[in-house]
């Protein structure tokens, strides 16, 4: 496979090579890519501009031209075009996960955090539901790999991605753009710049981006409202901004951001596992058909190995979460798993079975103001060249969703929130940052500041959650039910006689302060040491309760008794000691506190040879991720002892993680400004890791499942890695750029109890692979050539590629292990392509651009789980993809 990839690479790229070459015509016309690498990127990564080239760090930047010459229109496909960062959805849409250097994540529970932190503005965004963005008037985006605790201290352990948006100016001038392609795609975007009178300058954007989705949707067959197409992503933004100059020493900006998804949710293809062989071996059941996969089971409720005589007359006991599909019918779990199997020959990964009305909204809205003020002279107190910054930012999320998890006929795993037009998941934040910068002398450069950020989260309306945590006693209450709570519903299995399905409603609300402080200082004219420190504070509380659903309320479904087949249930939920104690409740607070620091070292190269300008630098920094809870805990339960009880309670909080960071790198222009070269080299000591454990639950006491699972302080890794990025202009209109990263992640401690002897001492397991989504290297090559047509007219053709290492996507398994073909979890080394070819007019203001995605149709795997139907849930990224683009430029 990689020498298929490498042959692959050589063709296309020497492809472009050959058109790159081609007579050009005597007006030179100048690669976008080139000329936007010729230009010098000023960055705000240390909360002061600075030119790119300059810091001491692994950084990498696009700019607004650059997204547009590359063709990135939504901030996950930078992934693929920075060394070492990996972004993308888990298995719902918009629930995106994001990694740095193998550090991150991402969680629609409000109750968790994760290492990587998004900023626009220099305002920390929290969670990552909805945090793919449209690029649509970003002026810069940011990449910062390695831990960010010193300026950009709030849960940075990994880095930051960090988004800076265009702001308004004393120019009339504005653009509209359209965009067609496969699947449905239409996206529009505006842009309009407008000064109000000579210090009062107003930008407005509207972006409206759609597509039907690549999913085909075979349930469509059995239920014709459904769409044949499924995974359709519909995103509605406006942004409006106002920067206002009362004098020549202040500056108010003030931005307001309104981001609507109404999407669909993500497909995927079920496969059996285990196969249906082994099922029958289980349960005594036999297959007439080929390879045993298809046929009818014959017994269902007999003797099973391992359960007790007689079976599970109620289902449970049986797949992943006590789910057995046979609670349905008579042979229902025989009938999924050969469709799934079925489904899996057929081979076409873009073909799903979803039953329900699926969907994913997500609200994104925000409002900041940014004031800032800089005397005439220049002075604030001691400080030459001084300037103070206030940043105030309001934020308000709304998630709610359907989701059809089980990837086949039936509801066997249906979850979402229900009520559709209830609460959902809600997340309100506000924050206040207040920075200061300046020099203390010509070499001593200052910035300093403080930091207040506030949030608070639910998952539906509160009233169930409430009337318990308003009670003396969490096991002596009046009974109680509720209803079109808007929370979150595990729909399984409606049988009348049973309640299979259950609820979770939560609330979560934290506040973070910090103190930081940053300086540099020129030891001479070519060395400068850097030094910084953040001390932060957070407090932190959790509340959580699941309960199952009332028998006989949740039967939205197939058969005698289905209201909405189509739709989530809205169950009732009867509230009482027994019901609670027998299930999941959380009331848990928790403070938490760290100083993070870092030092840096500088120094600045002669100009020789080739060499124009460079600098070398080492540096150590630090990051902390702040503690969260285990939700799905029950230190109320009413078979639990005292002593079990305190146990419970003492692990539903869990501390923070850590990192320090080893770094060395240089950063060089040459060969008169047509190369660039950036590269660092890292160690990250990633210590008290937030690890999921499984511990034994014979009894039942902590919950229904036959083991449970919580995260805790289990492992300290090591992680190492290299990032080379270059860009060159390596002959007359043309342009190059290659990026390198490699990642080696491995724990350096982590055990955890051992399931067959709880008692014992604990299981070695640091030879275990790390499921942090992210291989072991990443390889991005662009090529892209202006040519100069007869008419004056420029043609600019560009090819880029993204290639990885093979990726497992099963936990559990040794270090370079991967999973069986059974169950498949493991992408193989792969390559894609992206092509581009903009035409701009000699004169006029409009340019037009041809592109196709994923060009040579590579399939790539992005998601791989286990459901709890007993079968296999893979979903791919999309296929090739084409389309194209037009812009309309006005004013100027």
């Amino acid at each position: 496979m990689s020498k298929q990839i490498l042959q692959r690479s050589i063709q296309l790229l020497g492809a472009m090579g050959i058109t790159a070459l081609l007579p050009t015509q005597a007006v030179n016309a100048q690669s976008a890519s080139a000329a936007a690498m010729l230009e010098e990127v000023v960055v705000t990564a240390r909360r002061r501009e600075e030119n790119l080239q300059d810091l001491p760090m692994s950084i990498q930047a696009f700019s607004a031209d650059a997204l547009e010459a590359q063709g990135i229109v939504n901030i996950e496909e930078i992934g693929d075009f920075v060394p070492n960062v990996n972004l993308g959805d888990d298995t719902r849409a918009n629930d995106t996960r994001l990694f740095i250097r193998g550090v991150g994540g991402g969680f629609s529970n409000p109750a968790q955090v994760f290492g990587v932190g998004t900023y626009i503005d220099g305002h920390y965004m929290s969670g990552s539901l909805g945090a793919f963005m449209s690029t649509v008037d970003i002026e810069r985006v940011e990449v910062l790999r390695g831990p960010q605790g010193t300026l950009f201290g709030k849960n940075t352990t990994g880095g930051a991605i960090s988004l800076v948006t265009a702001k308004p100016h004393d120019q009339f001038d504005g653009y509209i753009q359209g965009r067609t392609g496969s699947y449905g795609r239409q996206d529009v975007r505006l842009m309009a710049n407008v000064p109000l009178s000579d210090n009062l300058f107003m930008r407005a954007n509207f972006a409206r981006e759609y597509f039907d989705g690549y999913y085909k949707n075979a349930a469509a067959a059995d239920f014709p409202t459904l769409d044949a197409n499924t995974g359709g992503e519909e995103q509605t933004s406006f942004g409006f901004a106002l920067r206002y100059l009362p004098s020549n020493q202040l500056t108010v900006d003030f931005r307001l951001m309104l981001a609507q998804d109404r999407d669909e949710n993500q497909g995927g293809l079920c496969r059996a596992y285990p196969d249906a062989e082994v099922y029958g071996d289980i349960h005594g059941v036999t297959f007439d058909g080929p390879d045993g996969l298809t046929g009818t089971a014959d017994d269902v409720t007999g003797n099973l190995v391992g359960v007790p005589e007689g079976g599970y007359a109620d289902g449970e006991g049986f797949w992943g979460g006590g789910i057995r599909v046979d609670a349905l019918y008579s042979g229902a779990n025989a009938n999924f798993l050969n469709y799934c199997a079925s489904a899996w020959e057929a081979g076409d990964k873009y073909t799903t079975y979803q039953d329900m009305n699926t969907f994913s909204n997500v609200d994104n809205n925000m409002a900041f103001i940014d004031v800032t003020y800089e005397p005439t002279d220049g002075m604030i107190g001691p400080l030459s060249n001084a300037s103070v910054q206030l940043k105030g930012g309001l934020r308000y999320v709304s998630y709610s969703y359907q989701q059809d998890r089980d990837m086949g006929p039936g509801i066997i795993d249906h979850v979402g929130n229900a009520p559709a037009d209830g609460r959902g998941v809600n997340r309100y934040t506000d924050e206040f940052e207040v920075i200061l910068t300046g020099n203390l002398t010509d070499r001593l450069t200052l910035t300093s500041g403080f930091y207040y950020f506030d949030e608070q989260a639910q998952s539906g309306n509160r009233t169930c959650l409430s009337q318990w945590l308003d009670a003396a006693d969490p096991l002596d209450f009046p009974e109680y039910t509720c209803a079109g709570e808007g929370g979150t519903v595990f729909q399984r299995l409606p049988v009348a006689s049973q309640s299979r399905s259950s609820g979770s409603f939560g609330w979560v609300s934290g506040t973070s302060t910090a103190l930081f402080s940053h300086v540099t200082y020129e030891l001479s004219d070519s060395l400068t040491l850097a030094m910084g420190a953040r001390a932060m504070k957070d407090d932190r509380a959790g509340r959580n309760i699941e309960l199952p659903a009332d028998k006989g309320s949740c039967l939205s479904g197939y058969g005698a008794g289905a209201s909405d087949p189509l739709n989530m249930c809205n169950p009732i939920w009867t509230v009482n000691p027994t019901t609670l104690g027998n299930n999941l409740a959380m009331n848990a607070s928790a403070e938490y506190s760290d100083v993070t620091p870092m030092i840096s070292l500088t120094k600045q190269l002669a100009p020789s040879g080739s060499l124009d300008s460079g600098m070398i630098y080492a540096s150590y920094s630090e990051g902390y991720l702040t503690g969260a809870f285990n939700d799905e805990l029950n230190a109320y339960g009413s078979g639990l002892t005292s002593a079990q009880s305190a146990a419970i309670q003492s692990i539903i909080a869990y501390d923070p993680e850590y990192i320090a960071n080893y770094e060395a790198g240089f950063k060089g222009t040459l060969a008169g400004g047509n190369l660039r070269v950036s590269s660092s080299i890292f160690f990250m000591d990633y210590t008290d890791k937030q690890e999921s454990i499984v511990l034994p639950n014979p009894d039942g006491v902590y919950g229904q499942d036959e083991n449970y699972d919580y995260t805790t302080n289990a492992a300290d890794v090591s992680i190492t890695g290299i990032e080379v990025e270059v860009k060159a202009v390596p002959w007359d209109n043309g342009f190059a750029s290659i990026n390198f990263g490699m990642l080696n992640s491995e724990y350096s401690d982590f055990k955890v109890p051992d399931l067959d002897n709880p008692t014992g001492p604990y299981l070695d397991v640091s030879s275990s692979s790390i499921n942090n989504r992210t291989p072991d290297w990443t390889f991005t090559a662009v090529l892209e050539h202006a040519i100069n047509l007869g008419n004056g007219a420029t043609l600019t053709p560009q090819v880029s590629m993204y290639s990885q290492a093979g990726m497992e996507y099963q936990t559990g398994l040794n270090e370079g292990e991967q999973s069986s073909a059974t169950m498949g979890c493991y992408q193989d080394s792969l390559a894609k392509f992206r092509v581009r070819a903009t035409y701009l007019p000699a004169a006029g203001n409009w340019k037009a651009s041809l592109w196709g995605n994923n060009v040579t149709d590579e399939s790539v795997l992005y998601q791989c789980t286990g459901t709890r139907s007993g079968a296999m849930r893979y979903m791919y990224e999309a296929p090739a993809m084409w389309g194209a683009d037009f812009t309309m430029n006005f004013g100027g």
